[in-house]
């Protein structure tokens, strides 16, 4: 680059374009894997280097919260589904709560009478069972 830039503002920055990258999934990057590695890094420093939390307290605190805060919520949604996923109760699937169908007996009765009579002979009720039995 042309020109200089704080160190905390590109990890700033560097977070916030791997988080965006993660959430649109338009390339195949593995930005949940560079957002892991920033972390270790950030972590690693703050191990070789502890004077960096006694000299800003304030922005190490902002810079690591919001890399873990960004891990977390990759980690705990990875399919990138909006929040208001984390808070719903889980529901049955629907495909395991179903109505009961009509028998084959009734769907057989509608089809003979089709095949006698025609398709506009059928009753709204007739037509509701051949309905739920094309469902099926």
């Amino acid at each position: 680059m042309p020109f200089g830039i704080p160190g905390w503002l590109y990890a700033l920055l560097f977070l916030g374009a791997e988080f965006y990258g993660g959430r649109r999934q338009r390339t195949n990057t593995g930005h949940d894997a560079h957002l892991g590695g920033a972390i270790i890094g950030l972590l690693t420093a703050t191990a070789l280097f502890p004077e960096i939390i006694r000299a800003s307290p304030y922005l190490y605190s902002t810079v690591i919260g919001l890399a873990l805060g960004m891990f977390v919520y990759s980690w705990k949604n990875p399919l990138n589904l909006p929040l208001s996923n984390w808070f719903r109760r889980p529901s049955a699937p629907r495909d395991k709560v179903r109505q009961p169908g009509p028998t084959a007996g009734e769907v057989d009765a509608v089809l003979e009478k089709v095949s006698r009579a025609g398709v506009q002979s059928l009753t709204k009720k007739e037509r509701d069972i051949l309905e739920k039995a094309s469902r099926k």
